[in-house]
């Protein structure tokens, strides 16, 4: 049974978290402990003390199918939302239980359920281009960091093409651009970070539309919405969320929490 939901705010946002059980790098990953609590609701405490940092009020939930997941949710008094099984990605996951459970508000916060030090500064970012994007419903906005070489050289990391106005155009786990001209030390790529924003527009067309050829190639979820003409804004951020997707992954979050906690 879903636990009840946080208060309703005047700006009618909701914080969705999707999180699945059985993910294909990291089994488990959603319970493995940071510390002395899981992933997950690391994700969910600094999800709301980063909202409250910067006075932003809204309703925060877990998207699951995991009944293991459930059962320590229920536990801990968090609110979710159950879904099916089905769906392949957290963006169809947070859509899915947008639809199940005829939710109702103008603006949607998908924060990936694998990023424990989610922070202020980056769902700043993705809540004032929504609101300063107010006017134009068919958005998503998708926060981007600038990175090295190194670091863009691996197809774990989704990169981006943008355009003058910091419109994607294009985004791929390949380094790109491609590098013809320039040395690779003196170009700066551009990083797809895990907190998205969506309007209930935009949000309501990526479900309703099929899974793109590209977007199942590049295994990329927001690539579907790209195939099908809605606009993804791609504004820099100061800062950035670090996801748990191996192991080692892990091991650095393990590390990191210490090194804050020192």
């Amino acid at each position: 049974m879903e636990v009840g939901l946080l208060m309703l705010n005047s700006q009618n946002i909701a914080v969705l978290i999707p999180c699945r059980y059985n993910s294909r790098r990291l089994p488990g990953k959603a319970l493995k402990k940071i510390g002395s609590k899981p992933l997950i609701h690391h994700v969910f405490q600094n999800t709301l003390k980063s909202l409250s940092n910067i006075d932003i009020k809204a309703d925060v939930a877990v998207c699951t199918d995991s009944e293991l997941i459930i059962e320590y949710l229920e536990k801990e008094s968090i609110p979710f939302y159950k879904t099916s099984s089905n769906p392949i990605n957290g963006t169809e996951r947070i859509a899915e239980a947008i639809k199940t459970y005829n939710l109702e508000y103008e603006y949607y916060i998908d924060v990936q359920g694998d990023e424990p030090f989610v922070n202020n500064e980056i769902l700043l970012c993705v809540k004032n281009s929504l609101i300063k994007y107010k006017g134009f419903e068919d958005i998503i906005i998708l926060p981007h960091q600038e990175i090295n070489f190194d670091e863009a050289e691996r197809n774990s990391i989704v990169k981006l093409v943008l355009d003058n106005e910091n419109f994607v155009m294009y985004m791929s786990r390949s380094l790109i651009p491609y590098l013809h001209l320039k040395e690779k030390s003196n170009l700066k790529y551009k990083k797809h970070l895990s907190v998205i924003g969506f309007t209930k527009k935009s949000i309501n067309k990526y479900s309703s539309v099929r899974n793109g050829n590209i977007q199942i190639l590049e295994d990329i979820e927001l690539l579907k919405a790209l195939e099908s003409g809605t606009k993804i804004l791609s504004p820099l951020s100061t800062s950035s969320t670090f996801s748990i997707d191996t192991n080692e992954d892990l091991e650095k979050a393990r590390k990191m929490l210490i090194q804050n906690n020192a």
